[in-house]
């Protein structure tokens, strides 16, 4: 058993920060242009915004507030290694994983969805102790093939009598109108 995932990690780009924060003041803006006495700073906040959101791209990587790096953990029937550090399960206590979404899946939990809003696959993460420390990161998958590659990981940890818990995500009900 083999089961492979990239890790995902929150950009702290500086430039990220700076183009949300352009964007908070453009809409800010439009919430001052409502009030007469308030035109004048309505008008700064939009130029402000503006700037912001302009020059954010210069001042670091990334236009996400999440990414998936190219760094990958592996989940094998004796040890997790994250990057190339080896942890054995003998060692793992607390083992939890938690299972929300993959790329493309609805927001309902569909495979797709009319309302044309998806799921990115990169709120799944797991974590555990190990020797004291806590471990804890966010994995994406790809793919519904890539999740049934997890679900059988965690099918195969199962069989070997590995301690763990798995949470799934909660989908909102959704009528579903007949037509």
């Amino acid at each position: 058993m083999e089961f492979n995932a990239f890790l995902v990690k929150q950009n702290k780009s500086t430039g990220v920060n700076i183009g949300l924060s352009g964007v908070l003041a453009f809409f800010l803006g439009i919430l001052f242009t409502m009030f007469e006495a308030t035109h004048t700073i309505a008008m700064f906040l939009y130029i402000a915004g503006l700037i912001c959101v302009l020059i954010s791209p210069f001042f670091g990587k990334g236009s996400d507030m999440f990414e998936v790096t190219d760094d990958v953990m592996s989940v094998y029937s004796n040890e997790i290694v994250i990057r190339d550090k080896h942890y054995a399960f003998t060692e793992v206590s607390k083992l939890n994983f938690f299972f929300h979404s993959f790329y493309c899946q609805s927001t309902y939990g569909f495979f797709t969805d009319e309302d044309g809003q998806i799921e990115y696959g990169m709120n799944n993460y797991f974590g555990f102790l190990f020797n004291g420390e806590e471990v804890t990161e966010y994995f994406y998958i790809g793919n519904e093939e890539h999740a049934n590659k997890f679900l059988n990981m965690i099918e195969n940890l199962k069989q070997e009598q590995i301690d763990f818990t798995i949470e799934y995500r909660q989908y909102p009900n959704r009528i579903i109108p007949l037509s």
